[in-house]
Formats: C-alpha cells, structure tokens, sequence
C-alpha cells in the first residue's frame, strides 16, 4: 500500500516539473524507471552485470 502512495506522489512530481521544465522531467522519469527496474528485477540486473 506504501508503494501506490509513493507513487502518486512521484506522479504529482513529474507532473509539476512537466509544467516546469522539460529537461527536468526526463531525468525525473528516467530515475523512476530506473528504481522501478532494480526493485522488479534484482536478479535480472545482477545476471546482466
């Protein structure tokens, strides 16, 4: 249940920062899928290093 909050606020955050700055919204999505990607598949990224 803490994860959907977390997320929602993540959501809250691009959409602000869309409306600010672009750049800044990139780098915000692109740090959110990578913490996504290495909590949903912590053996997949170690096999890839």
């Amino acid at each position: 249940m803490g994860e959907l909050l977390i997320a929602g606020q993540i959501t809250d955050s691009i959409y602000v920062a869309a409306l600010d700055s672009p750049a800044v919204t990139l780098g915000i999505i692109m740090g959110y899928l990578d913490s996504c990607w290495e909590l949903a598949c912590p053996a997949v990224r170690h096999r890839a290093d």
